[in-house]
């Protein structure tokens, strides 16, 4: 059958109101460089790790796709894409191998070209990943250029739910565009969030990217509080997520805020009898350090 036939046959399947279907998520057609027709570039990045303990875990698998854009989120076109798998200092679990289809065998011998990694990130723009405050620290400790340049997080910073998503999960999100991936391997999960950007957010009149980029480029504050266990219900149904701590930063409850909703946030706080001074710490968080912990600003502490 042609694409025409499938068509075809999909129209008349749906138009019974009984079948819906899912069309495959797919890389597109990929653009050189010279051919690009905005002068901004963004890097798609996901990776397969031996775990999801961020400091201890490993890389396996990288992926990577490098599309253009122009200041407004008008998607450009695919540029190039990156791949690479690499043998881990230990065996990679049994859970991850079936979760990824990543054997041992597979990446046996085999490492990431960190040069390679580099010379692919450095005109970017933005980098964009689907649990960024997952992947940044990860890619970081592969390539210090990875800390270098602005990130955005497609699953936290798009309001899924106002816009009628029921979850944040990529498989969720794709299938509501009427599309499905192979997921848990790098370079799939990429495209994935590559055609879930180029879509159209309904009620909101442009796209995921554009809205995305809106997001991404506000300042906001991030209140850290060291606070008292009993209070733990109270930070959580605020919104607040905790943070175990690290490289000198104590275990603290978090919520990120913007300037408007700052001061009413912090009366809040300055309210509860349970806190005592120095347990408020405030700092200026931007696409250059958001997702990461080591590298913000103080701005203020009480």
């Amino acid at each position: 059958m042609s694409d025409c036939d499938f068509e075809k046959s999909i129209r008349e399947l749906e138009a019974t109101g009984r079948f819906r279907v899912l069309r495959r998520a797919v890389l597109g057609p990929a653009a050189g460089l010279a051919a690009a027709g905005s002068n901004r570039i963004a890097i798609i990045v996901d990776i397969e790790t031996t775990g999801l303990d961020v400091q201890r875990d490993e890389i396996i698998e990288i992926g990577m796709i490098a599309f253009s854009y122009d200041a407004a989120g008008n998607f450009g076109e695919v540029i190039e894409t990156f791949g690479g798998m690499q043998q881990p200092s230990k065996p990679i679990p049994a859970p991850i191998t079936k979760l990824t289809g990543i054997s041992n065998d597979e990446v046996r011998g085999q490492v990431i070209d960190k040069r390679a990694v580099e010379t692919f990130l450095s005109p970017a723009s933005l980098i964009i990943a689907h649990n960024a405050a997952f992947d940044r620290p990860i890619c970081e400790r592969l390539s210090t250029m990875f800390a270098e340049k602005p990130w955005a997080c497609s699953a936290t910073e798009i309001d899924w739910q106002r816009s009628g998503f029921e979850g944040t999960k990529l498989v969720y999100i794709l299938n509501q565009f009427g599309m499905y991936h192979v997921g848990h391997r790098a370079l799939d999960d990429c495209i994935a969030l590559l055609n879930i950007l180029r879509m159209n957010l309904i009620g909101a009149g442009k796209s995921v990217l554009a809205e995305l980029l809106s997001c991404a480029r506000k300042t906001r504050y991030r209140i850290s509080v060291i606070s008292p266990y009993e209070l733990r219900s109270v930070l959580k149904s605020r919104g607040y997520r905790w943070y175990p701590g690290s490289s000198g930063r104590p275990r603290s409850w978090w919520i990120e805020k913007e300037e408007k909703d700052q001061s009413a946030e912090l009366a809040f706080l300055n309210g509860q009898a349970n806190l005592s001074g120095g347990s408020i710490i405030v700092e200026k968080v931007t696409a250059l350090n958001r997702f990461k912990w080591d590298s913000i600003a103080k701005t203020t502490s009480e």
